[in-house]
């Protein structure tokens, strides 16, 4: 059983201070990445989810691994040290992280809502048949959103086929939604374990 671990931490509440306090606990490298973003919020949530998977790998693992990312052929980030997968993602209220022992892919997005016409623009065939047989359009959209983006996440190929041409309806998915976010997990194969944690941005610093 692939064994996925997710960690996610709500940001709405990080100050200045605190952000300034958690860039002296991160390694240089990340450092000079998540400084080169103009705007606060991008640098908090750059500097949170690093902080964020470190605990979770540390935890739930046993391993840590402070030195730089390795890209693969696809520009996806892996360890460079562990033998880990991991795959981290933000909102617009939240980071979180998701480690497992197998390639995994990951997104959180805020509950905003979307219009109905987006359909059309992002649903495979069958994916649009199930939107049209769905109760709650929103929440449909949502979530598949999400998918969608864990599934690309997972593959390091994005969206070059376009958002049609990714179609979750044979893929591997956990995903727990709620009224101020959404995240999903695609996995290749076999049945998924899937732990999520809450952790205060507090517990990071």
């Amino acid at each position: 059983m692939n064994e996925i671990k997710i960690y996610y931490c709500m940001t709405e509440g990080i100050t200045q201070s605190d952000l300034e306090k958690a860039l002296t606990l991160i390694p240089d490298w990340r450092k000079d990445a998540v400084l080169k973003n103009k705007k606060t919020a991008d640098r908090i949530n750059g500097t949170y989810a690093y902080l964020l998977l470190q605990k979770l790998t540390e935890t739930e693992f046993g391993f840590t691994d402070s030195f730089p990312f390795i890209l693969g052929e696809k520009g996806k980030p892996y360890f460079s040290q562990i033998p880990l997968y991991f795959s981290i993602s933000h909102s617009k209220c939240a980071v979180g992280a998701a480690v497992s022992e197998l390639e995994i892919g990951f997104d959180i997005t805020d509950g905003r809502s979307v219009r109905n016409e987006l359909a059309a623009r992002i649903c495979s065939s069958d994916e649009l048949e199930a939107f049209n047989r769905s109760k709650n359009k929103q929440r449909f959209i949502r979530q598949l959103w999400c998918k969608k983006e864990s599934l690309v996440k997972r593959t390091g190929e994005g969206f070059s086929q376009g958002f049609i041409g990714i179609d979750t309806t044979k893929g591997l998915f956990s995903v727990y939604d709620t009224e101020k976010y959404c995240m999903a997990v695609n996995w290749e194969k076999g049945e998924g374990n899937i732990e999520i944690k809450e952790i205060d941005h507090s517990e990071l610093l």
